[in-house]
């Protein structure tokens, strides 16, 4: 891994933490859970090893496996891919599925969606480089960079992975500049833990909602480390990309080759393997990027620490809040003056997990007595990185700095927006769950766990619609729909008006009304008339999060923006979204187009349809950064060019290290501003 760009120069890694990085990995065994049983005797140890191996072999008898190959090398992705196609064949050619999958609705209407197409986009995906070209140019007064992460590699070696949120990550980009056609890229995100199986060709590690490394449960005791995957969200800061995942630290990419560099510290404010939100939120008020981590000290106990970044990496306000309970949030909102989250009744029954039997996911359940509360929380004051900063900021109890608001009994993934109404209460657009279930594995005949994208029930998984919620400091509340009728996810709103009132959300949804099934179309919901706009593509076409990307000549136009934000008729959707569309029919190659739409206009369908040289799977969350352009020699080369420091060096021969010296000084913020 120690390959460098020129010899006895520099490291292919170049973040400051590398070497901590590498020096944390090093620091773990294959079973760690000897390491948390104590000081036990390395013979007793090894004894226990032979043990293990010995019995390694009666998997086929249907005992365990211990899978060979663990001294081996690594081979290539796209071999990977290659296996995961064929398990994929040999999984859809099962005689008790159907080409196409019938669901009922309210006993009446049916929807109806391709069964194996929907299975088929969870195939490991390959990475990829091209320009993608299609009969027009892209638009004159569309510029900027796409970001977007993807769960993508559902197979370690021969071991596959169980459930869709358990894949590693790969974060695709797409340079739009020059109104030329768009540049393309696809890398997976390096982690420590992605480079150690890769090396090895097994699982060595576990993950959160249901795939656990091979052995038998006494191999996993006490092993509460887990994997990360990086394969949630993307953000772009002072220069920098970051893969994120929420429960591990932040990693750092190149943002052209999309070469891994190692985990972010922020300056080293923040420690290795510190969990970091997926959902961060880009502020207009006071331009700063606002997130926050959850660290679970016990299944009982939780702090909640709130960050706010500006754009040179400095923490300039941070504050921590103690709770005396389990704290599940995956997603928050920023107001102009709090922070809220949505905290359900979710419990934890850590045995399973520490005798690793379960993965810790498959461990929570929701206690369907007790209401979920919305936690406003007044926003952190400046600390020393601040203009009249106080320290690192103060440490405060949940009873004390939380005004807790008793709603009714629901699970939140994902909030849309929030904003302050002017009346002392607080508006907010979330995705309502009927309950919470992360989806268990199911056992086939053979004894083996199976993927659960296998097995879905859609008659028994929870529905997800959006529902807006209004709630005051006297804990009053009420709460309407906006679409209770199509089951979707992964809403998303013109990034301009983030924490301020939105007219917008657009939506992933299923194709029919009632009932519950995947998402599969693109719909625009109107909160001032509840119109809707929808655009329903083919049973087996699966589209993902829609990005909302401003026009060119808008972003320039200060008074234009202005007006936006003051007047309630003004056009909110005037830019485009663009979303990634996965085809997978049967007998067919897998396919993936990125698609672009007009915001105002969704039933027209997309203007553009680019069609990559590979699939991607639907995939998670993805960000557009407007006016984000790079020197086209970077872009054409990327890796030819390197970090040393933080001077960006290009390589103009083997022998010949060209300073430069024309990095990016792209505020992601400017923007919101």
């Amino acid at each position: 891994r120690n390959t460098s760009l020129v010899t006895c120069w520099t490291p292919r890694f170049s973040c400051e933490s590398t070497a901590q990085t590498r020096l944390e990995a090093e620091k773990r065994p294959l079973c760690r859970g000897f390491r948390r049983m104590g000081r036990l005797r390395w013979s007793g140890c090894l004894l226990l090893v032979v043990s293990l191996c010995f019995h390694g072999r009666l998997h086929k008898q249907g005992v365990w496996a211990f899978r060979p190959g663990g001294l081996g090398r690594t081979g290539s992705l796209e071999r990977l891919a290659a296996q995961g196609m064929r398990r994929n064949a040999q999984a859809t050619g099962r005689e008790e599925e159907t080409a196409r999958m019938e669901t009922p609705l309210k006993g009446t209407t049916q929807t109806t969606f391709d069964a194996k197409a929907f299975e088929r986009q969870f195939t490991s995906a390959r990475e990829m480089a091209a320009v993608l070209t299609d009969e027009e140019p892209p638009p004159a007064d569309l510029e900027g960079t796409f970001f977007k992460n993807f769960p993508a590699l559902f197979e370690v070696g021969n071991e596959p992975c169980l459930h869709p949120f358990d894949a590693d990550g790969m974060v695709a980009a797409v340079y739009f500049q020059n109104g030329t056609a768009p540049r393309f890229r696809s890398r997976y995100v390096k982690t420590v833990e992605f480079e150690q199986e890769q090396n090895r060709t097994q699982r060595l590690f576990n993950n959160v909602f249901g795939t656990l490394r091979a052995g038998p449960w006494w191999c996993r005791l006490f092993d509460t480390e887990l994997k990360n995957v990086a394969n949630t969200n993307v953000m772009f800061l002072n220069g920098k990309l970051f893969s994120l995942w929420e429960a591990g630290s932040a990693y750092e990419l190149d943002p052209c080759s999309l070469d891994t560099f190692g985990w972010a510290s922020f300056k080293r404010r923040l420690e290795f393997e510190a969990p970091m939100s997926a959902h961060p939120k880009y502020d207009r008020f006071t331009g700063r990027l606002v997130t926050f981590s959850a660290e679970q000290k016990s299944a009982f106990k939780t702090s909640l620490r709130m960050l706010e970044v500006a754009d040179d990496e400095a923490i300039v306000a941070e504050e921590t809040i103690e709770a005396g309970r389990l704290v599940f949030a995956h997603d928050f909102a920023v107001t102009e003056n709090n922070y809220v989250f949505l905290v359900s009744p979710i419990k934890l029954d850590p045995l399973p997990f520490l005798l690793g039997q379960k993965a810790i996911g498959q461990c929570l359940s929701m206690d369907k007595s007790t209401p979920t509360e919305a936690w406003v929380i007044k926003r952190a004051p400046p600390t020393m990185d601040g203009p009249g900063g106080r320290g690192r900021g103060e440490t405060r109890k949940a009873d004390e700095a939380v005004l807790k608001i008793p709603l009714d009994n629901f699970f939140a993934f994902h909030i849309a927006n929030a904003f302050e109404d002017g009346k002392g209460g607080i508006v907010m657009d979330i995705v309502r769950m009927d309950s919470f279930d992360v989806m268990e594995p199911a056992v086939g005949g053979s004894g083996e766990p199976r993927p659960v994208w296998e097995d879905v029930d859609w008659q028994k998984a929870p529905r997800s619609t959006l529902w807006r919620y209004t709630f005051s400091g006297n804990k009053s509340w009420k709460k309407e729909p906006l679409e209770a009728e199509r089951n979707g996810d992964l809403p998303t709103i013109n990034p301009q008006f983030s924490g301020s009132e939105h007219r917008y959300i657009y939506h992933v949804v299923q194709r029919d009304e009632g009932g519950n099934g995947p998402g599969q179309a693109l719909q625009k919901t109107d909160t001032f008339s509840g119109q809707k706009q929808r655009w329903i593509p083919e049973p087996d076409e699966f589209i993902g999060e829609a990005v909302y990307a401003p026009r060119k000549d808008l972003r320039a136009d200060e008074d234009k923006r202005r007006q936006m934000r003051l007047s309630s008729d003004a056009a909110e959707d005037d830019g485009y979204l663009l979303a990634y569309l996965f085809r997978g029919p049967e007998g067919k190659p897998l396919e993936t187009e990125l698609l672009l739409f007009e915001a105002a206009d969704i039933p027209k369908g997309p203007i553009r349809r680019w069609r990559l040289p590979g699939h991607l799977p639907q995939g998670l969350h993805g960000q557009f950064y407007p006016g984000l352009t790079w020197p086209e020699r970077r872009l054409q080369n990327p890796d030819k060019f390197s970090f040393i420091g933080q001077q960006l060096y290009y390589r103009d021969s083997d022998n010949d290290m060209g300073d430069l010296r024309s990095g990016s000084t792209y505020d992601p913020l400017s923007f919101m501003r």
